[in-house]
């Protein structure tokens, strides 16, 4: 469990620091960025959904 929470985090990070680069957000079609930023969500909310679950083996 401890993998996957850490490729996700990593994977979180990567979406998000595109998503922060305004050449990338200005230059992208707009579909792309918004597919970026739901795939931002998912990720969010799996990064949650793993680490309360982990709480809860403990």
């Amino acid at each position: 469990m401890d993998k996957e929470i850490a490729k996700i985090g990593e994977e979180t990070r990567t979406v998000e620091a595109r998503l922060q680069d305004n050449a990338f957000v200005e230059r992208a079609p707009a579909a792309v960025v918004e597919e970026h930023r739901r795939r931002l969500d998912n990720l969010n909310a799996q990064l949650t959904k793993l680490k309360q679950a982990r709480e809860g083996l403990n």
